[in-house]
C-alpha cells in the first residue's frame, strides 16, 4: 500500500489525478485511523488490464 504521491509516482500520473479517480472505483483505498489514505496497485492493475486487454 502506498500514500498518495507515492502510488502518484509509481504509476506516472499526478496525485490530483489520482485523489479523482477515487470516486469513480479505479483503486483500491484503504483509509487508516489517522485519517491517511492507502492505495493499492492490484485493483488499478486490474481495471487497466480490463481496459486495455479485453478482460482476458
Amino acid at each position: 500500500m502506498y500514500r498518495n504521491s507515492e502510488f502518484a509516482e509509481r504509476i506516472g500520473r499526478s496525485a490530483s489525478t489520482v485523489r479523482r479517480w477515487e470516486p469513480e472505483d479505479l483503486l483500491e483505498i484503504v483509509h487508516t485511523f489517522s485519517c491517511r489514505r492507502l492505495y493499492g496497485l492490484r485493483k488499478y492493475e486490474k481495471t487497466l488490464k480490463d481496459t486495455l486487454g479485453g478482460g482476458q
